[in-house]
């Protein structure tokens, strides 16, 4: 009788030990944007756990197309675009509260052109870009209410197609020193360098005609990679302290023989700098390279293709653990696991379904 009640006592701490293991499993909250009609939700919050598990979504806003949006560097703000079709894009600011489980709405401004696609933000002020053709700084107060500052219209075009018959500002990157930023200028085949404490652009760089660059990621102060949407293909930069680039290299993002049609969306870091990652969409798969940490260059490491669906988004969660995908065309968020050893990509086999998830941001 002794050695039963032993094993019953054994049993209960242990069951004990358990619970609590899974009651102390810490969540991270991510914020989704998404293409919505007018009147319909927008904006969501779902959580993550250590284990790679997906809550299900809470809507916190209801919004037209706030297909991305971006924190105030204190998190009591949160900024998104809204990606108008038949008017002048707007901004609009929301007041954060309960420790991120709501948001309020404070104000809404014009972002100053037509499809805003990018928003950033850096102390009290932030910018937008406007896939219409322009660059536009917008600044807020205590309160979180913004206000336009100033707009910068683009000029030029690229080669004779609909998507490069103009130009076409995708996004604007904060450099990690503070004092400047590019600007990927898709239907001009251009990076656009910009002094940020006056807001001018001082140096623009053509890329390889019909690149169509969209969104870039910093390697560090000297170093940045660009993703180009029209030709699948990531090219290497080297930047001197006033900003100017230095073209080093073109990687293809697609498969050798793949002859299906395809455009780049978005790109990342791992956590720790040894591999990039950036999205196909056509394909239909997340690009994985090792980066050679003495020169930037990249080697291929794979493609994984397995719940992908028109990534038009991704992003890796503050842990370095785990990649969310926003499938624009799935409808839904995949949650991937990432090997820190090789850079590569499994399943987790968790994901939430919700309408056209096009931004993620933890």
């Amino acid at each position: 009788m002794k050695i039963h009640s032993i094993l019953i006592l054994a049993f209960i701490i242990l069951q004990s030990c358990t619970q609590k293991e899974e009651v102390q499993e810490k969540n991270t909250s991510f914020y989704i944007g998404s293409y919505s009609p007018a009147g319909e939700p927008g904006i969501y919050t779902a959580m993550l756990s250590d284990s790679g598990k997906i809550s299900e979504f809470k809507v916190l806003a209801t919004a037209e197309n706030p297909s991305f949006i971006a924190f105030s560097d204190d998190r009591q703000f949160l900024f998104s675009v809204n990606e108008l079709a038949e008017s002048e894009g707007t901004i609009t600011a929301y007041k954060v509260l309960n420790g991120g489980d709501s948001l309020v709405p404070i104000n809404q401004i014009s972002s100053g052109g037509y499809y805003p696609c990018h928003i950033t933000t850096q102390g009290k002020v932030g910018y937008v870009a406007n896939y219409g053709g322009s660059v536009s700084k917008f600044s807020f107060d205590e309160t979180g209410e913004i206000k336009n500052e100033r707009t910068i219209p683009y000029e030029g075009s690229s080669v004779d197609s609909t998507r490069q018959n103009g130009p076409h500002a995708h996004s604007f990157f904060i450099n990690p020193n503070g004092k400047w930023a590019l600007s990927a200028d898709l239907g001009a085949d251009q990076l656009v360098s910009y002094q940020l404490s006056a807001f001018e652009d001082t140096t623009h760089v053509k890329v390889t005609p019909g690149a169509g660059p969209r969104h870039l990621v910093y390697a560090s102060e000297s170093r940045c990679y660009v993703i180009n949407e029209l030709n699948s293909t990531v090219s290497l930069f080297e930047i001197n302290e006033e900003g100017k680039l230095n073209y080093i290299s073109s990687t293809s993002t697609i498969p050798e023989g793949f002859e299906g049609a395809n455009s780049t969306a978005d790109i990342h870091l791992s956590s720790d700098g040894h591999y990039l990652y950036g999205s196909n969409r056509g394909h239909d798969s997340i690009v994985i390279f090792e980066i050679d940490k003495s020169n930037g260059a990249l080697t291929l490491k794979g493609h994984f293709t397995e719940g992908i669906n028109w990534p038009r988004n991704f992003n890796i969660d503050p842990s370095g653990h785990f990649m969310l995908v926003a499938n624009q065309k799935g409808n839904d968020i995949t949650v991937l696991k990432i090997d820190p050893n090789t850079g590569l990509l499994s399943t987790t086999g968790n994901s939430i379904s919700l309408p056209s998830p096009v931004c993620i941001v933890f």
